[in-house]
């Protein structure tokens, strides 16, 4: 069972999410990738399943960059967009819905369904074709923002329980335990698809002829 669905049967339990989620389904991967793709069609998926998971109805937030924090530069409230500044933005997205709690849990099982089928990309990538290191870092990119992703529900839950709405301890702890999983799977996918690369490197560099030395001229 995978994390999504263990966080939907769990949330379930508690009486959170099944009117929305209509109980507790999964996604499944419709086929084994490496089986019967071809390796355009595996790498598409690939990056339709990074690019679901970096997918937000927030601004993403920014961190100062590497440059301003050698400079010292101070940066202001204006010039870049904050974690708060993301689940204020989220938050007002869901102004006019009749249970926020329920629709930012839909939103998380989404995105924890969306991460479960990166995973299962990047681990048949790495078993089916020849990836490249951009294949990486896509996957690792989108590890990032994942876990970006996994802060911004959690601090607007804890936002809505400082407003008044109920939100249980046990649903929080349970959304943060099925994004770590998921991260942490996702990141066994992306070393897998490291060493995969490493070890196509390796055996294109054991078939190459070894050229001889051209000597010319006399003793």
């Amino acid at each position: 069972m995978n994390s999504g669905r263990r966080f939907l049967c769990a949330i379930a339990g508690v009486g959170a999410l099944v009117t929305i989620t209509g109980g507790c389904s999964t996604v499944v991967f419709q086929e084994h990738v490496g089986a019967t793709r071809s390796p355009a069609v595996e790498r598409d998926a690939l990056v339709r399943a990074a690019s679901d998971v970096s997918q937000t109805k927030w601004p993403k937030p920014e961190g100062a960059s590497f440059g301003r924090m050698l400079t010292g530069v101070v940066v202001g409230s204006g010039d870049r967009v904050t974690e708060s500044d993301a689940v204020d933005r989220y938050l007002e997205s869901l102004a006019t819905a009749q249970d926020r709690r329920l629709v930012v849990l839909a939103d998380a099982e989404r995105h924890l369904a969306a991460a479960s089928l990166l995973a299962q990309a990047a681990e048949a990538a790495a078993e089916g074709f020849r990836p490249a290191m951009a294949d990486v870092s896509l996957v690792e990119s989108a590890i990032g923002d994942l876990r970006s992703v996994r802060d911004i529900y959690l601090s607007s839950l804890k936002r809505l329980s400082k407003e008044g709405e109920e939100v249980d301890s046990q649903t929080v702890s349970v959304l943060r335990s099925a994004f770590n999983d998921s991260i942490e799977r996702i990141g066994d996918a992306a070393d897998r698809l490291a060493d995969a690369v490493a070890h196509d490197r390796t055996e294109t560099l054991a078939d190459r002829p070894m050229r001889r030395a051209n000597f010319t001229g006399s003793l």
